[in-house]
């Protein structure tokens, strides 16, 4: 039996239909954030009625169907951080904990989208959305890393939020359902013929990574020559740059396809055996020897060749090279006060694809 992962996004329409009973206790319940009273209350209904909301319809329709008969895992809730969207996705946890066994989830999880909130219009463009791309794609990658079987549904909240859901599904290789308004029945969306330029990502991969960990001033040196293919990637405001909504799902759909592609041939060099020199004077980090005993074990890494350095807060990092068979590991000072350490690797990459792939594996598999 599959495990079964479904991420959900959530609006708040469940609020107003509940707002519009007559009941007065379910009002009383809902003036105290009573969450639990109220997905009991909502238990009671039938789940296709429409005060259980388009979440609940959805969601009943996609397990009783598609879903039927597989174990569910987990179910997350991607909400806004406003307090009609907490509250909401308060109370379709409860519900999900508390309805008929066929639709009971071992796990639900509430996911707030810092910034995704309308009432800051600029916010909810650069941030918002940028945030929920994010936050679904790294439950997306966690659920696939455990051998999970993931389900977008991606009827309920804004419709720019279902419709970056919606298009980060279909990237990543996720089926991905959507209920029409007055269909009594979830659909799975047609895939749709859309890829993205692997080349143009292979080129700029840690521009476009420094863009959405951090940004960068307009006037960085980094973003003179920048393609005009990444100009819709990027979000400019009050001379910072930094990766646009468009822009994460873009690195991200990369990096998923890339992870995925064949590593360079293993050196046929033990450990032990490995070069590592050291120039002359250096200072070794705090972290320096456990970094290079690492390094030394990875069966992609021939030799090794450090330069000066003693950083102090150290953070790791890894660069590529022009030269194609080599990548840089970067131990430099989060604090800025003193000079990084750097080690140059010599590797078995023999393509520039290779050298992209092996970096993503060092970033993923070295951590200190």
């Amino acid at each position: 039996m599959s495990n079964v992962v479904v991420l959900c996004t959530v609006g708040t329409s469940l609020l107003g239909n509940l707002k519009r009973e007559t009941d007065e206790g379910l009002k009383k319940k809902l003036d105290k954030n009573e969450n639990s009273h109220i997905a009991a209350w909502l238990v009671s209904q039938d789940p296709k009625a429409g005060v259980c909301g388009a979440e609940i319809n959805s969601m009943v329709s996609l397990v009783n169907g598609t879903l039927k008969g597989k174990k569910l895992k987990e179910l997350v809730l991607f909400v806004s951080e406003t307090a009609e969207g907490k509250q909401t996705g308060g109370i379709l946890k409860c519900f999900f904990e508390k309805c008929r066994s066929d639709c009971q989830f071992d796990t639900v999880k509430v996911q707030v989208v810092d910034k995704l909130d309308d009432s800051n219009q600029h916010l909810f463009r650069t941030d918002g959305l940028r945030n929920l791309v994010r936050t679904m794609s790294e439950q997306l990658r966690k659920a696939k890393n455990s051998g999970h079987e993931i389900h977008i549904n991606a009827t309920g909240g804004y419709k720019a939020q279902i419709s970056y859901a919606t298009l980060l599904g279909q990237l990543l290789k996720a089926p991905v359902y959507y209920q029409f308004e007055g269909f009594r029945e979830i659909i799975e969306m047609p895939v749709m013929p859309i890829d993205y330029d692997l080349t143009l990502w292979l080129e700029h991969s840690d521009l476009l990574e420094e863009l959405q960990n951090e940004g960068m001033p307009e006037e960085n040196e980094k973003l003179q020559n920048i393609p005009e293919a990444l100009e819709p990637m990027l979000e400019r405001s009050q001379g910072q740059v930094m990766l646009s909504a468009l822009g994460a799902l873009y690195h991200e759909a990369m990096h998923q396809q890339f992870v995925h592609m064949p590593m360079p041939n293993e050196c046929d060099i033990s450990p032990e055996q490995k070069n590592v020199a050291e120039s002359k004077g250096h200072h070794r980090p705090a972290d320096y020897d456990r970094l290079v005993q690492l390094l030394r074990a990875d069966p992609y890494i021939v030799s090794i060749h450090s330069q000066p350095g003693r950083p102090i807060h150290t953070v790791l990092e890894f660069k590529r090279c022009d030269q194609i068979g080599e990548i840089e590991a970067v131990l430099r000072d989060s604090k800025g006060d003193q000079p990084p350490c750097c080690l140059l690797l010599k590797t078995t990459a023999k393509t520039r694809n290779e050298q992209y792939r092996l970096l993503e594996w060092l970033k993923s598999n070295i951590q200190l």
